[in-house]
């Protein structure tokens, strides 16, 4: 699990660009106690060190990092930095970034570990314009760039002077891939146009044939499929949060709404989603966690966890018990029994390695980071694993809170998931970022089970 970047402004603002590795490490402790791969899975942070003479992406947050499947090569794009290298104490609307930077993870053979890697700055001629809150996935050797808050600039000429003016765009639905070449520093951008039946759209969202313009949006990918869940934008000439599920195949250009109706989320900003194969029929599931609600007036951060069967097209909350999560501090042996509610994080799929007992690999989701309004401390350094995913109404799911002696500063972040294999450890690739939906943000819980680990 990669995470770079972000922001947190508890005390000053703060802004990140330091690159933190978190990957478990195989434990033979307790074997015979428990069968749960957290209770024999020893967590550990570390700090990718890069060479200080090397260029690397500016501090900032609500970008995104994704990365090729079995290779140690990751690519990151876009982002916000809010004007803080002009003005540190205050943040600039529109300061946006569409760079892309390539990252190369090294390993040290010798002792089996990552230790480090080197970032090279792509160039291009054509591609998406500078944009934040978007979403990125990879299907095959592409990375699909989907939505997002942009702006537009315009020149004017006279006779005396000319003047450029930046208008911030609220959102919008543009479709961006990029192939992502191994050995060449050159982005390849493609604006993927989306395959149209001929009939017009009316007003009835059922007879839209592409998602709506959105940014704080999930997404996910599977095969060839991505899956792009909520966000912000607008419908009917009015702002709304959307509760809306479609997918994009990419061999056929072609999206579809997969639920808009009945037992289905509240619209969610900044949630996350990923994908997962469950059960002995290995059944694809999404799986959603967290978020924010409301928005008019004031938001209200989730603590739900949402599952969506794919071959069913139908959503249900997981069900993990009963409690309500408290903040625990790293010397306390207090346990908080659900994660708090929250929204800005980061979650995906991780795929543990095979333990003696089970004989298979454990597919686990892993949440970590966020904000959380009506709390002292709202910016959250916490890992949470949720294991045992059953993709029905009425379906189980333990929670283990994973907590270390040391890792990174707390902060807020949002993930665009990917899931690759390196070297026998699943790799999750986050992106940070902070920004409440408005000042008067409040908060509200639901339930959780706490699975506990083992003593190490």
């Amino acid at each position: 699990m990669l995470v770079h970047g972000g922001y947190n402004n508890h005390l000053t603002p703060s802004w990140f660009h330091d690159l933190w590795m978190l990957q478990p490490e195989q434990s033979n402790s307790n074997l015979e106690q428990t069968q749960q791969p957290q209770a024999i899975t020893t967590w550990v942070w570390s700090r990718l060190d890069t060479t200080k003479e090397q260029p690397k992406p500016s501090a900032r947050y609500s970008h995104t990092l994704v990365g090729l499947a079995n290779q140690p090569i990751f690519y990151l794009f876009g982002g916000d930095d809010g004007g803080h290298q002009q003005h540190p104490q205050s943040y600039e609307m529109g300061a946006y970034l569409n760079d892309v930077w390539r990252f190369e993870l090294t390993r040290d053979e010798q002792h089996n570990r990552d230790y480090g890697g080197r970032w090279m700055k792509m160039s291009f001629d054509t591609g998406p314009t500078p944009r934040t809150s978007h979403s990125a996935v990879v299907i095959q050797a592409s990375m699909f760039v989907f939505g997002g808050l942009t702006t537009t600039t315009t020149t004017t000429k006279t006779t005396t002077k000319t003047t450029t003016k930046t208008t911030l765009v609220v959102a919008n639905n543009e479709l961006w891939a990029m192939a992502m070449a191994t050995e060449s520093n050159v982005a390849q951008w493609t604006l993927v146009a989306p395959y149209f039946n001929g009939e017009e759209p009316g007003e009835d969202e059922s007879s839209l044939q592409q998602p709506q313009a959105r940014y704080g949006h999930t997404a996910a990918a599977a095969g060839t499929s991505m899956y792009v869940f909520g966000g912000k934008g607008k419908s009917r000439k009015s702002t709304v949060l959307f509760n809306d599920l479609w997918s994009f195949h990419s061999n056929t250009t072609r999206w579809t709404l997969l639920h808009n109706k009945g037992h289905r989320p509240v619209g969610l900003l900044y949630g996350t989603m990923s994908s997962m194969l469950v059960g002995l029929d290995q059944t694809r599931v999404l799986v959603l966690y967290g978020g924010a609600s409301g928005c008019s007036n004031r938001c209200f951060t989730e603590s739900k966890t949402w599952v969506f069967d794919v071959l069913q097209k139908a959503w249900s909350v997981l069900d993990t018990g009963t409690g309500t999560g408290t903040p625990v501090s790293r010397k306390s042996d207090a346990q908080p029994i659900q994660p708090m509610h929250r929204y800005r994080h980061a979650m995906a799929t991780l795929r543990l390695p095979s333990t003696t007992i089970t004989g298979e690999d454990s597919m686990v989701q892993v949440v970590f980071g966020g904000e959380t309004y009506g709390e002292i401390e709202k910016y959250r350094n916490d890992v949470w694993v949720l294991h045992n995913v059953l993709p029905q109404s009425g379906g189980e799911g333990g929670v283990t809170l994973l907590v270390g002696d040391h890792g990174t500063s707390g902060r807020s972040s949002l993930i665009r998931p990917h899931l690759t294999t390196l070297a026998g450890v699943a790799v999750l690739l986050v992106c940070l970022l902070v920004r409440c939906c408005g000042s008067r943000c409040r908060t509200k819980t639901s339930s959780f089970h706490l699975s506990y680990p083992g003593k190490k």
